[in-house]
């Protein structure tokens, strides 16, 4: 197949291979494949960004000695962000990280040099996190995958271990609940 998503997809398939043979190089180019969206992707549950660094290390590591136990049955970017949520989840669980709010949501487009511009939209950004923070666990990783990751639902119900169908609902209500929070913080173009 040749193009671009199907394309990453085999890559991804090749690269894991390459790890699982012990390819150092291979390993590289997953890493930086896949290492900021897994930090941004903790830092979204955890709220903590050193237990995040701490976390996305770990879902690497374990990547290098766990590569030849990937069965294929899900995309390769399916299997690492299950990784990545089982290791976020389990560091929930030790610990009760305090709350931090950080910018961890990429630039939005269409910011220039303009200070005035480049406030609002950090203020925007701002307040999109914090509508995010009040969404329920599931709500909030439904739309983190989904929108500043772009993973498909059926790839979200893979690393979150629930239903297509119950995905689709959550990010249904995930949408509306986020609209709701950003009026009543003033923002009506949601």
């Amino acid at each position: 197949m040749s193009g671009g998503v199907n394309s990453a997809v085999e890559a991804d398939d090749e690269l894991l291979g390459g790890i699982a043979r012990g390819n150092q190089r291979a390993f590289e180019t997953l890493y930086r494949r896949f290492e900021s969206r897994i930090f941004r992707y903790v830092s979204g549950l955890l709220k903590d960004t050193t237990v995040a660094e701490e976390v996305t290390c770990e879902v690497f590591f374990d990547l290098w000695r766990n590569a030849t136990t990937f069965r294929g049955e899900s995309a390769v970017s399916t299997w690492i962000f299950s990784i990545a949520r089982h290791k976020a989840l389990s560091a929930l669980r030790k610990k009760a990280p305090p709350h931090e709010s950080e910018d961890v949501i990429e630039r939005l487009p269409g910011e220039g040099s303009d200070p005035e511009k480049t406030a609002a939209a950090s203020d925007l950004r701002g307040k999109v996190r914090q509508a995010l923070d009040l969404l329920s666990p599931e709500h909030r990783e439904v739309l983190e995958l989904s929108l500043y990751h772009d993973l498909s639902y059926e790839e979200i119900a893979g690393i979150a271990g629930a239903p297509v169908n119950t995905v689709k609902t959550r990010a249904f209500y995930a949408r509306q609940e986020m609209k709701k929070i950003l009026r009543s913080m003033g923002i009506e173009q949601a």
